[in-house]
């Protein structure tokens, strides 16, 4: 994403795409920061995540694992 402009960064924003290896598989995987919480804490959703293939899963990443993912704005 940065190589073809796009701002990415290691902060989420609500809307950011997140980009992750996927521990299953050790392959990338992305999800979308649904939203910030007041603890600082994001709320996300992802496909064939946590809850299977075919899924939605819905949760909610504390500030201690940000340090696994990076942000497409």
């Amino acid at each position: 994403a940065q190589a073809i402009g796009m701002e990415t960064g290691s902060e989420p924003r609500a809307g950011a795409i997140i980009w992750y290896r996927f521990p299953a598989t050790s392959a990338g995987h992305v999800a979308i920061v649904e939203s910030i919480n007041a603890d600082g804490s994001m709320n996300i959703s992802a496909m064939n995540d946590r809850d299977g293939w075919g899924r939605l899963s819905n949760y909610s990443v504390p500030v201690s694992d940000f340090d696994k993912f990076r942000f497409i704005y």
